[in-house]
């Protein structure tokens, strides 16, 4: 590491605490000066750090991202993560990174996103230091007829990292959004690369973006009654938590094969037993949400009594009066 990383994470590790320009410079066998400039140099990339009592500081509330915090809960080798202040979307920087060869396990983390995605070429709000904005590598070996199950694991691992930082209990809107008491809180989009020659995966991104806390002001007026939140203050400590347990739940699935995260993935559907509209083709068809079945397609069943298992698409509950 440079000295200004050393430097970051001696004081990310006493956030809060004002640590001396001379402690540090001990600590690093480096110069005061060497400090002195390092010190600056975060600031410039947008680190809150202040000088107090002849000792530098980042406050116990500062809200910005940084490695040492994130890897305080995540201290695994085994992922390669980047960190980025702003990007236009962490999943299409991903997946330029892996079609030049980046490996498994790279996690793209962004503070915001200029040009988030979501599913059907929907956009994302993505605010600064109000989200959580990051993206996931993999490239297992699995047929293209699989990679369903890659999100299923990955909405799970969410549900799971939410309830255990907030207590509030997360459920699934088929096929990837996550709810918190009633409101999307966090959308996954999965974006797979496919050999042709072997019938496998080359390598699949999966964005995650979960709404942590209101934006200033609120969400756009389109969003208002659909986003919500999943804690009244975000802060930098939570949203490292968030991510570490993701990360780790989500490995975890990878190991034991995603199709383990299915019964869970059904446990948490909220659709069942709803009326629902289905959107294909510009036309909204009324239906009724009857289960997900063990290979998570969502069963409905028409008006007029017929049944149909859909493998993929956009539903809603928002029906018209």
């Amino acid at each position: 590491m440079s000295v200004k990383d050393d430097v970051l994470y001696i004081l990310e590790m006493n956030r809060g605490d004002s640590v001396s320009g001379g402690a540090i410079a001990t600590a690093l066998g480096v110069s005061r000066n060497a400090v002195f400039k390092a010190v600056n140099a975060l600031r410039a990339e947008g680190h809150d750090i202040s000088s107090s009592h002849g000792g530098y500081v980042i406050p116990k509330d500062e809200n910005s991202l940084s490695l040492p915090i994130i890897e305080k809960y995540l201290n695994d080798k085994k992922y390669n993560i980047q960190l980025y202040k702003s990007v236009s979307s962490t999943n299409t920087l991903l997946k330029s990174a892996a079609e030049n060869g980046e490996r498994e396990w790279t996690v793209i983390i962004a503070e915001e996103q200029t040009a988030g995605r979501g599913r059907l070429g929907k956009s994302f709000a993505s605010p600064k230091k109000t989200g959580i904005y990051t993206s996931v590598l993999l490239r297992p070996d699995v047929s293209p007829d699989r990679t369903m199950y890659i999100t299923v694991a990955a909405a799970v691992a969410v549900a799971r990292a939410i309830e255990k930082n907030t207590g509030k209990r997360a459920e699934i809107k088929w096929v990837n959004d996550i709810y918190v008491d009633g409101k999307k809180v966090c959308g996954i989009l999965t974006e797979a690369s496919f050999d042709t020659v072997s019938d496998r995966i080359s390598y699949a991104v999966v964005g995650v973006g979960i709404n942590v806390s209101l934006p200033d002001g609120g969400f756009e007026k389109e969003l208002e009654n659909i986003a919500g939140a999943i804690s009244d203050v975000s802060t930098a400590d939570l949203r490292a938590r968030l991510i570490a347990d993701f990360l780790v739940g989500f490995s975890a699935f990878y190991e034991r094969g995603f199709e383990s995260a299915v019964e869970e993935y059904r446990s948490r559907q909220l659709l069942i037993g709803k009326e629902i509209e289905i959107l294909r083709g510009g036309e909204r068809i009324r239906s009724t949400a009857v289960g997900v079945d063990e290979n998570c397609r969502l069963c409905v069943v028409y008006p007029d009594g017929r049944e149909e298992k859909l493998v993929s698409g956009e539903v809603s509950t928002r029906l018209p009066l």
